[in-house]
């Protein structure tokens, strides 16, 4: 139940923190940017899609462990490297 609400009701009453937006467009014009939460997958896609164009976003799947491991940022990165490379 929780998942299916979350992922329609993500963006409900979220915004970055102020100066957020300028700070990942200033690190992204040197280094790539991805967004790793906790949070699952579908969701933190759409959200990010919503109030961070254009930067990846992984979130809780079966894929990979939850944070703290770090198969999540391993994995973004990866994916990362193979997006800039195509």
């Amino acid at each position: 139940c929780f998942q299916a609400y979350y992922k329609e009701h993500a963006s409900v009453k979220t915004a970055p923190y102020a100066g957020v937006i300028e700070a990942l467009r200033a690190v992204g014009e040197k280094y790539p940017v991805a967004v790793v939460s906790n949070k699952p997958d579908a969701a933190t896609k759409l959200l990010c899609a919503k109030v961070f164009p254009g930067v990846y976003a992984l979130g809780e799947s079966p894929v990979c462990p939850r944070k703290p491991a770090p198969d999540m940022v391993q994995l973004a990165i990866d994916n990362g490297r193979k997006a800039l490379a195509e």
